[in-house]
């Protein structure tokens, strides 16, 4: 009987040996638990104490948030191709939601920020 190494299992090199070892079990075979689907729920700001009962920082009125203009600064948005909306917040609490193409980078997310709010600085995060 000759012995025949799966496609899965076999390496680049042809000349390498290959060792795999079976568990034969007699039990039935019990499906893992589906993985829960990530981004559902509410959003958390970055640096938040969740262990806290009282907020180290007042929590953002509905009024301060604001939708970024359509043609703001040079961003360019195709209506015609697919389009998200991100929403940013920023460290004084605004939040802002705007919409971008799927093909927009990160370097134009950040020259849009970088539009909206030229006085904004990065800060480190600790």
């Amino acid at each position: 009987m000759q012995s025949q190494c799966p496609k899965e299992f076999q390496p680049a090199d042809p000349r390498t040996k290959v060792e795999l070892h079976l568990l034969r079990r007699d039990e039935n075979y019990f499906e893992p638990n589906k993985p829960q689907s990530a981004f559902h729920g509410v959003g958390r700001t970055l640096g938040s104490n969740n262990s806290s009962s009282t907020p180290s920082k007042p929590t953002v009125a509905a009024s301060s948030i604001t939708t970024a203009p359509p043609q703001s600064m040079g961003l360019v948005m195709d209506s015609t191709l697919p389009t998200t909306s991100i929403q940013i917040r920023f460290s004084e609490g605004t939040l802002m939601v705007s919409r971008f193409n799927y093909h927009h980078t990160i370097r134009d997310v950040r020259g849009f920020v970088d539009a909206q709010r030229p006085w904004f600085r990065p800060q480190s995060l600790s």
